[in-house]
């Protein structure tokens, strides 16, 4: 029984043990390349977003930290796609197509880069254009203002040729505010507004960049580029003169910041057509990413299926287990118990029932081999053996007192006999 039950015990652990390591050994193998499939889907779809960020990055901090994020994802993007393909997963495609992607990402951060240089080239001309041009329309403005109070200087003369009867010198002064004071101040205003028509048409070439109607604009600051040089010729002042003849050298730089404006363009193109291959790429790129997610949720659910497998063996041996040594306790309490210990201990019993009973001649089972029945049986023969003995000397007695009788019948006989 103690044999059996260690046996048992042995073989259940070793049972449990068995489970236990495939469960630990599919389980070592399944959470791994289950995380590493989610984190390579999150470091995907993050690299897509760095990437559209990257494109509409607007400052140079913005810039390098979508660049150092786009370098941080594929880094672990390379190394999740070793650890796969050292489990067995075959991730060329997709480390190709990274490489690729890469590249491409690379082309686009360095056009990005150049966009926002130019852009900084931009803002700084086109403040001092803006600049130049504010103060070109304040110098006329006040050009203006001074002819204005010339001309009414002039009117007041007027009035007083007139008052004093000189009709001809009131003529000629009349001429001339209008043909000199009057369109000077015309000429003044309009130097102004030119000037503040450019200034705005430079903010509007600064706000429509990339926009159809810049060849337009161009024009038009052309042209007036062109108008803001006669005005300037007819300025009076010549230290004003001089002045605007300065602004308008910076206002003439408008061209480079048409150059700038025409080159940002262009490398928004490439940039356009870089963002389209990136997304046909990126959606193959997500295309394989995906199937490989399938082939790891395939190989995991070979594995869970093999772990139940398992598990289900070794129930199956558990239960045979307990059968076997439900049956082999069943054939051990027949063996020993039944067959060496109940069924002679009955048949003693019965034997010994007969014997109280008087009868000492029925046979005695045989020996069951198990010494208290032994004991029992040898107890019951010398119980046996005595009561033969003294039966024996019973009818002994018996003898002896019928033949003492018999004599003393025949001395009674023989005393009557000689009375």
């Amino acid at each position: 029984m103690a044999a059996l039950t260690l046996l048992s015990t042995v073989i259940g652990w070793i049972s449990l043990r068995v489970i236990s390591q495939v469960e630990q050994t599919n389980t070592q193998a399944l959470l791994p390349t289950m995380n590493m499939a989610r984190q390579l889907s999150e470091a995907s779809a993050y690299e897509l977003f760095s990437a559209q960020n990257l494109t509409n990055a607007d400052s140079e901090g913005v810039w390098l930290a979508q660049g150092k994020m786009l370098k941080a994802q594929s880094l672990k993007i390379n190394h999740l796609l070793q650890a796969l393909s050292e489990q067995g997963f075959n991730t060329s495609a997709i480390a190709r197509q990274e490489k690729e992607i890469a590249q491409t990402l690379g082309q686009q951060g360095t056009l990005v880069g150049e966009i926002l240089t130019l852009r900084a080239q931009q803002q700084q001309l086109s403040r001092q254009i803006a600049e130049a041009a504010e103060s070109i329309a304040a110098q006329a403005h006040g050009q203006a203002n001074n002819a204005a109070t010339s001309a009414g200087a002039t009117q007041a003369g007027i009035y007083d040729l007139i008052e004093s009867g000189k009709g001809d010198q009131a003529e000629r002064a009349l001429d001339r505010l209008i043909d000199i004071d009057l369109e000077y101040v015309n000429q003044m205003n309009e130097l102004r507004v030119n000037a503040l028509r450019f200034k705005q048409l430079i903010v509007t070439l600064k706000d429509a960049q990339g926009l159809s109607d810049a060849e337009d604009t161009d024009e038009k600051l052309n042209q007036l580029v062109k108008i803001l040089s006669r005005r300037q010729q007819r300025i009076e002042d010549p230290t004003v003169r001089a002045q605007i003849a300065d602004a308008l050298e910076t206002i003439n730089q408008y061209t480079t910041l048409v150059t700038l404006f025409r080159k940002e363009n262009a490398i928004r193109d490439q940039l356009q057509t870089l963002m389209a291959n990136n997304l046909f790429q990126f959606t193959r790129f997500s295309t394989e990413v995906s199937q490989l997610v399938n082939a790891i949720e395939k190989r995991n659910e070979a594995g869970l299926a093999r772990l139940t497998h398992a598990s289900q063996r070794g129930q199956i041996g558990l239960v045979i287990l307990g059968i076997l040594a439900l049956c082999s306790l069943s054939f051990i309490l027949w063996r020993v118990v039944y067959r060496s210990v109940s069924r002679p201990l009955a048949q003693q019993t019965q034997a010994l029932q007969r014997l109280l009973e008087g009868d000492i001649d029925s046979p005695f089972p045989e020996a069951a081999g198990v010494s208290e029945l032994d004991t029992i049986s040898r107890l019951m023969e010398a119980f046996r053996a005595n009561v033969r003995k003294l039966n024996r000397h019973r009818e002994d007695l018996a003898e002896q007192v019928r033949s003492q009788t018999a004599e003393l019948h025949a001395l009674v006989l023989e005393h009557r006999q000689a009375r």
